[in-house]
């Protein structure tokens, strides 16, 4: 899959959510960037940085570009919504405010869960441990998840219990597929406000650097000039 498929594809699922899109979009560029830095340096390095204070300080989404994320995620909200970058999302994921994904603590930073298809997660769930949530599976808001969770289940509580498992028919509520017409004019309004946001003070700080350089230059020639002996004329004698 393409790049701009699969932002066609991110866009068409987080139809009618601006806010969606954008985290969205911003993640794939800065995956994208991160897996070409080889020969995209001099615009990738600086994408991540900034991606890394708008999307993660000021939008309060950590979604390190290194996460392994399928076609159509949908961001609802977002806010405060931590994503371990060695956990695996499957296609069609739906996340919410809240929502964190991650390892159980520093002895085993290694072990993050592993998201199927189709998988809902609850605002404020927390899913931890290297653990498998199977595809069309739905996560109770505030739910702490610890525990495997079969196709099709849904777990709630604190530590969640699977109290149910979807039937085939309730299965099919699955994302359809994106409307790639409509959402092409929007993501080229994306691409647009990314560059001005994210790219823009990237060159602001490259000519504003330059400018500072150029100024420390003359100070020091100015300097330099000032410590020169002064020319002195003797009178003929």
């Amino acid at each position: 899959m393409s790049l701009i498929g699969d932002l066609l594809d991110d866009v068409g699922a987080n139809q009618g959510d601006l806010k969606g899109q954008l985290m969205v979009v911003s993640f794939r560029l800065a995956a994208w960037f991160r897996r070409n830095l080889a020969w995209t340096f001099p615009l990738g390095l600086p994408y991540l940085v900034v991606y890394r204070i708008v999307v993660e300080w000021i939008l309060g989404v950590e979604l390190p570009p290194a996460t392994r994320v399928g076609r159509r995620l949908h961001i609802h909200h977002g806010q405060g919504l931590v994503v371990n970058n060695l956990t695996v999302l499957g296609d069609d994921c739906r996340l919410r405010h809240g929502v964190t994904i991650g390892n159980k603590s520093d002895a085993t930073r290694d072990e993050c869960p592993r998201l199927g298809a189709r998988v809902d997660v609850g605002a404020h769930a927390v899913i931890l441990g290297g653990i498998t949530i199977g595809d069309d599976a739905v996560i109770g808001a505030g739910a702490v998840v610890l525990k495997d969770v079969p196709e099709g289940g849904v777990a709630v509580g604190n530590p969640a219990t699977v109290i149910k498992t979807l039937a085939a028919e309730e299965r099919e509520a699955a994302a359809a597929p994106a409307n790639r017409g409509a959402a092409g004019a929007r993501l080229a309004l994306i691409l647009l406000f990314i560059g001005a946001v994210l790219i823009g003070p990237v060159v602001a700080a490259f000519v504003g650097g330059m400018w500072l350089a150029g100024e420390r230059a003359d100070t020091a020639r100015d300097t330099r000039r000032g410590f020169e002996a002064p020319h002195v004329v003797r009178p003929d004698t």
